[in-house]
């Protein structure tokens, strides 16, 4: 077989083959998409009010998020932004500022969500020397917001919020 019959054959092969290479992408990108599902974190939120202003919150449960904190954001808060620390029991649970270089507000709330102490304008310096901050009371929840909402919002001890956990996760809407 010479050259110019080798190149005739070629030609008449190459398109037999047509398609088969895009067939395995697309099973590839659906399998790839599949995985991503299962693996994929589940971040709960909540719409968190309080004297009449709505912060969106990342909830977190496990302790390895509660350690982070405001860390998990990798950014600054917005001013309509925070983080929820829910605890299986009421506590008495510190904070501190590890790698959070802005400063914070931060709430704890009894089990009927009422604030029952809070610290103003936490200032990130406070880590190392102060590694914890320590409430006074017991709490169930621990809010950190946007430095100034306590005094723009006027809050204090006793004053009520609310706040409903869900999920992005659409398996939980589908029981699955």
């Amino acid at each position: 077989m010479d050259a110019e019959e080798l190149l005739e054959e070629v030609k008449r092969h190459r398109g037999k083959r047509r398609g088969g290479w895009g067939l395995i992408v697309v099973i590839l990108i659906i399998v790839g998409l599949g995985v991503y599902w299962i693996i994929r974190p589940i971040v709960k939120q909540a719409d968190f009010k309080i004297s009449g202003q709505t912060f969106h919150v990342r909830v977190v449960h496990s302790d390895k998020d509660k350690e982070q904190g405001l860390a998990l954001f990798k950014r600054p808060i917005e001013k309509d932004e925070g983080l929820l620390m829910v605890f299986d029991k009421s506590g008495y649970y510190s904070i501190w500022m590890k790698n959070v270089d802005y400063k914070i507000d931060v709430l704890w709330l009894d089990s009927n969500k009422k604030v029952v102490h809070y610290v103003e304008n936490m200032n990130p310096k406070s880590y190392p020397e102060t590694k914890f901050v320590n409430p006074n009371t017991s709490a169930k929840y621990v809010v950190e917001l946007p430095a100034n909402t306590i005094r723009d919002l006027k809050i204090k001890n006793g004053t009520a919020s609310d706040f409903n956990i869900y999920s992005n996760d659409i398996r939980t809407v589908w029981s699955f």
